[in-house]
């Protein structure tokens, strides 16, 4: 769901070369999920195995509530489907909707005994929630979009060059000799 290929057991514990780190630190935004991004920044990258040890003392402090939290962190990190599924239940209640208002006619013109004014109140909150529901759906991917825009995430990682000078550790290309410019 959150769009990052994350391999199963790996923790937050990593050693990452000077240019991944550098990537990782143009990141502005707040709560960063490193598991994550460290995935997506899209370095090559290998797992070293190892066998932890039994907890000596104590228990885990990181309970199911952190846990989940944890959870949610990666998926609203580098996912709007949260917002789309919102979108989908919508839809779904607005079709329950139209289904009511459908039972509502037809309890109108061929049952007997129906409450006065019930079909028509039916209707009136069936279309508003209708209306609301497409809504909060179209505001909800607008807010997908608002969010994916201000994290300011780069559009692509140059990993390695060819064919162009090396920076220094200032950042600046070394003056060549074969170029003068004006």
């Amino acid at each position: 769901m959150s769009g990052v290929n994350l391999r199963p057991g790996l923790a937050d514990f990593r050693l990452l070369d000077h240019q991944a780190l550098q990537e990782l630190l143009r990141f502005s935004e707040e709560g960063l999920f490193l598991r994550g991004l460290t995935e997506w920044i899209g370095f090559p990258s290998c797992v070293v195995p190892y066998q932890s040890g039994k907890r000596i003392n104590g228990r885990s402090q990181y309970s199911l509530r952190k846990m989940l939290s944890f959870a949610w962190k990666g998926v609203s990190s580098f996912s709007v489907m949260p917002l789309r599924i919102g979108i989908l239940i919508g839809l779904m209640g607005s079709l329950v909707s139209v289904c009511g208002i459908f039972y509502a006619f037809w309890g109108t013109i061929f049952g007997k005994g129906t409450v006065p004014g019930w079909a028509s109140t039916l209707m009136v909150i069936s279309l508003l929630f209708f209306i609301l529901f497409v809504y909060l759906g179209i505001l909800g991917e607008y807010v997908g979009r608002i969010i994916i825009e201000v994290r300011r995430r780069p559009r692509f990682i140059v990993c390695d060059t060819a064919g162009f000078p090396k920076k220094s550790s200032t950042g600046q290309a070394p003056a060549s000799p074969e170029f003068h410019g004006r």
